[in-house]
């Protein structure tokens, strides 16, 4: 491997200083390989340490600089700006930086951006994860994520059935479960719009959101949620011998 030949040539924004290091690891076929790293200065200042190929097929641009700058554009498409991962670890995944956001229409019409992040896995190898899979720390590293995306639904749904838990197209543990981290309101499918002053109540089942009505008082909005809960959740749950959330939270306050 020759050891000067990159010296004080510049790729994008980096411009190779010195020779790094070389690392032996493994490719999928058990083969040794080596990769030879080498030391750059981007032009914001920053030095860091990549991968010849990385470098010449132009797959690293920059530091990490430039993934911000792509991040404070696409940020803004959507109303809320989500936080910038960039730099951070999560197990074993080091956030490079933003790779693209894709927006969502769900099926009560509304909008929502899930943005996936580009990440160096500590093996070496790069990975493309959403945000929420990062933070819910199910994606350990980048084994993780290949064996999510070689998952399809069909065999999502067929683990969901050997637990007992899907039925006619509906997950029973959602309808039962326990309030989301995400709810700032201590009512399951209500929220406050500060808009309006007033309490929003919804209950969502079998793939709709239903629009239960705007509530001055959070008494009120709650009734209405329980109300609808015994419409679309009782039936289904009772049909498959399954505990509604209320008859939980009896059973805990007895026990």
């Amino acid at each position: 491997m020759n050891t000067t030949d990159l010296i004080g040539k510049k790729f994008n924004k980096l411009t190779v200083i010195k020779f790094d290091r070389i690392e032996y690891k493994r490719d999928s076929k058990g083969k040794n390989r080596n990769k030879g790293y080498w030391l750059c200065r981007c032009d914001c200042g920053k030095e860091v340490s990549i991968a010849r190929n990385d470098l010449v097929t132009g797959k690293t641009k920059s530091c990490g600089c430039l993934n911000k700058e792509k991040w404070k554009k696409r940020s803004k498409i959507g109303k809320r700006r989500a936080k910038d991962l960039t730099g951070q670890r999560f197990n074993k995944l080091l956030v490079i930086g933003l790779d693209r956001v894709e927006e969502r229409i769900f099926s009560n019409g509304k909008k929502n951006n899930i943005y996936y992040w580009k990440c160096r896995c500590d093996c070496g190898e790069e990975v493309i994860v959403s945000g929420r899979r990062l933070k819910d720390g199910r994606i350990k590293d980048c084994k993780d994520v290949k064996r999510n995306e070689l998952k399809t639904y069909t065999q999502i749904g067929n683990e969901f059935k050997k637990k007992n838990i899907l039925k006619e197209g509906t997950r029973l543990d959602n309808l039962s479960g326990k309030l989301s981290k995400a709810n700032t309101s201590g009512v399951r499918g209500v929220s406050f719009k500060k808009d309006k002053n007033k309490y929003k109540a919804t209950i969502g089942f079998k793939k709709k959101t239903h629009f239960l009505g705007y509530f001055d008082n959070i008494e009120d909005a709650k009734k209405a949620r329980e109300k609808a809960e015994d419409k679309y959740y009782k039936p289904i749950l009772e049909k498959y011998g399954y505990k509604s959330r209320k008859d939980k939270e009896i059973e805990e306050e007895f026990e």
